[in-house]
């Protein structure tokens, strides 16, 4: 490793890394960034030769990070993110952008807000395109952010953000139970809880929800009926039957204004929902100038106002 002349390696091998890295999947990662898989797969033996590791080694279907991988990943993220930051220009007139503005998100049904700030975009500038995105899962925040596709992600907080993006707490409410009062009571105990059907959204990925930490926890299952692919489908679907559904509660008055509400038998915490950028924009005048739109639209008046890292 000591004769390793580590200036051949470039930005574009190291970008490749992070997305291979992030999607655990070659092909993932070439369709992320419009590459071939040879040249994919040529860049990253190159790279292998050069770290002298193979980073990435078969699991079943699949591929996994080597311990070599998982430890130099932060720390090529920091690097990317540090050096496009220098590109970054601080002066934006957003007057005389033309490049739409990109935003992926699976919980505009959770911002009340979010039509005031589509209306503060367009007064502020009316020819800017807005582009909005399906986030779907949420191992997708790093895929997108990395390949710089989007400016903001709005999203669910996980348990960890990873090192290459900061994130902004834009709105928090309490989970509930939302139950058909016309075929069912509403939950009066934890073995009541985890003997209803139950449905819940289903984003994809293999990422656990909160509902399934907090029962794991517990040593606890629950009986799962119902997988929907977005809220709308939830609640139709489950109108009319004694399912039970975990959700925001800031819903109650709208998507699910025909249900009633109960307080959970365990605590599941707040659910709380991030505005994402990568940390190369930290400085960019035009992500600033989106991200004090967001703000001044969508944060919650008592939630933190200050970005902040939530590694």
């Amino acid at each position: 490793m000591e004769n390793i002349d580590y200036l051949r390696m470039d930005g574009n091998m190291l970008r490749l890394f992070l997305a291979i890295y992030d999607s655990n999947s070659v092909s993932v990662a070439a369709d992320h960034l419009d590459l071939n898989q040879s040249t994919v797969s040529y860049s990253l033996d190159k790279l292998r030769s050069y770290l002298g590791d193979p980073l990435f080694i078969k699991d079943g279907r699949g591929i996994t990070p080597t311990q070599k991988a998982i430890a130099i990943a932060p720390r090529i993220a920091e690097l990317l993110a540090n050096l496009e930051g220098l590109t970054s220009q601080l002066h934006y007139e957003p007057m005389l952008d033309s490049k739409p503005i990109a935003m992926a998100s699976n919980v505009l049904h959770l911002l009340p807000q979010w039509t005031v700030l589509y209306q503060k975009f367009m007064q502020q500038a009316p020819n800017l395109p807005i582009r909005m995105l399906d986030l779907g899962a949420r191992d997708n925040v790093n895929l997108l952010l990395n390949a710089a596709e989007v400016d903001l992600v709005f999203g669910f907080r996980p348990e960890k953000y990873s090192n290459w993006v900061n994130a902004k707490e834009i709105h928090a409410c309490d989970r509930v139970c939302f139950y058909d009062p016309n075929h069912r009571g509403p939950i009066e105990s934890v073995e009541d809880y985890c003997s209803a059907r139950h449905a819940i959204l289903d984003f994809g990925g293999g990422v656990k929800s909160t509902a399934d930490t907090v029962f794991e926890q517990h040593a606890l299952k629950r009986n799962i009926t119902l997988y929907a692919p977005n809220v709308d489908a939830l609640a139709k679907l489950v109108l009319g039957t004694d399912q039970i559904i975990t959700f925001h509660e800031g819903l109650h008055a709208s998507v699910f204004q025909n249900f009633a509400v109960c307080k959970t038998p365990i605590p599941m915490g707040r659910v709380y929902i991030d505005m994402i950028w990568h940390r190369r924009d930290e400085f960019s005048g035009r992500n600033s100038w989106i991200r004090d739109i967001v703000t001044s639209c969508l944060v919650d008046e008592d939630e933190q106002e200050i970005p902040r890292n939530l590694n």
